[in-house]
């Protein structure tokens, strides 16, 4: 029940002011709400203890008091890490109580865990051998991406070095490519065959 008198003794209603909100404390996050109205107690708006407990933001409450946050758990605290997925393929950030932020698995960002432990790392876009298997061609993948692999290159110079393309223009193998190929000793027509 709210304070049934002022502060001075009279019958007037309280004043709506911002103030702990003692029944929502969250003991894993040492946490609580801010809560605006005249449901504190009748004592907090005595003189002695009106600064500590009756402010007139939300903010002021919430400096005072240590609120919780939608983001963080706390005001103005991260309270979030980035540690190795269960699977142990990539990094994950969770939001963790204060008295484990300190573990050694943590780490402040994905780069600095992505160090220490295998990411997969996930191309949008790369040169890859097309279907024909005759030259390399672009690709821009849809979502996020797709893992990295031996199969996809960042030029298509680097994707032709390793795939032996026809040159566009010409339909003969890239000079690069030519040089390294040895040609057929035989064509189709000087091989013996079954007399007939």
């Amino acid at each position: 029940a709210g304070p049934t008198g002022s502060p001075t003794g009279g019958t007037a209603d309280p004043t709506p002011m911002w103030h702990p909100h003692f029944a929502s404390y969250d003991e894993t996050t040492e946490t609580m709400e801010c809560i605006y109205g005249t449901t504190y107690p009748a004592v907090w708006s005595l003189p002695s203890q009106r600064d500590a407990h009756l402010f007139d933001t939300e903010e002021g409450c919430c400096e005072a008091w240590r609120c919780r946050t939608e983001d963080a758990g706390t005001s103005g605290e991260d309270e979030g890490r980035w540690l190795q997925s269960e699977d142990g393929t990539d990094c994950v950030y969770l939001v963790l109580p204060p008295g484990m932020l300190g573990a050694d698995f943590l780490f402040e960002t994905k780069e600095g865990c992505c160090e220490v432990n295998d990411c997969v790392v996930l191309v949008e876009e790369a040169w890859l051998w097309n279907q024909d298997r005759t030259d390399c061609v672009f690709f821009e993948f849809e979502g996020e991406g797709v893992p990295d692999a031996d199969f996809l290159f960042g030029t298509r110079g680097e994707c032709c070095a390793v795939n032996n393309c026809i040159e566009r223009d010409t339909a003969e193998p890239s000079p690069s490519v030519a040089e390294d190929t040895v040609a057929p000793s035989a064509s189709p027509a000087d091989t013996v065959g079954p007399a007939g």
